[in-house]
């Protein structure tokens, strides 16, 4: 047993070292600092809150396309959507899933200021900033170590 453990570890202190050398003989070093701006086609689902309601079927990865039949591109204008009518306990929400769109139903719940919650934590777009690490010019790939740059506010925010 102890020399079956020993060989698996001698071979494997061989073998790896070879699987992680890089594929390319011309890589051209980094260092220099880059912008980040991705601005999605939707309203991606990037978490979720408990609120005490019952769970819809979104996942996180799903991006927002409709509510209450009408389309959405941004947080913005999930804000009016939902704030368009005060009485409002849930929405119908359109969402693509693997290029498949579906539907669901999002409840809602009222805090004590008036402000809807409604479980998800939402991104329309991604602002930070990142180090270019390096280039390969044979084919065309490069690394960047990136980091988002948060700016909070609500994602429903009261009238």
């Amino acid at each position: 047993m102890f020399k079956k453990r020993l060989l698996i570890l001698f071979l494997s202190l061989i073998i790896l070292p070879l699987n992680t050398l890089a594929y390319s003989k011309n890589l051209i070093l980094g260092g220099e600092n880059l912008g980040i701006h991705i601005k999605s086609s939707g309203i991606l689902v990037v978490g979720f809150y408990d609120i005490n309601t019952k769970k819809s079927d979104l996942q996180i990865g799903d991006r927002i396309v409709s509510i209450n039949d009408q389309n959405v591109s941004s947080i913005d204008e999930m804000i009016n959507t939902v704030n368009d009518d005060r009485n409002i306990t849930s929405l119908k929400i359109g969402y693509l899933r693997n290029n498949e769109l579906k539907n669901t139903t999002l409840n809602l719940v009222k805090d004590d200021n008036g402000v809807f919650k409604t479980g998800l934590y939402v991104k329309d777009s991604i602002t930070g900033i990142g180090t270019l690490t390096f280039i390969d010019p044979s084919n065309n790939i490069y690394g960047a170590l990136g980091h988002e740059m948060l700016h909070w506010r609500s994602a429903l925010k009261k009238r």
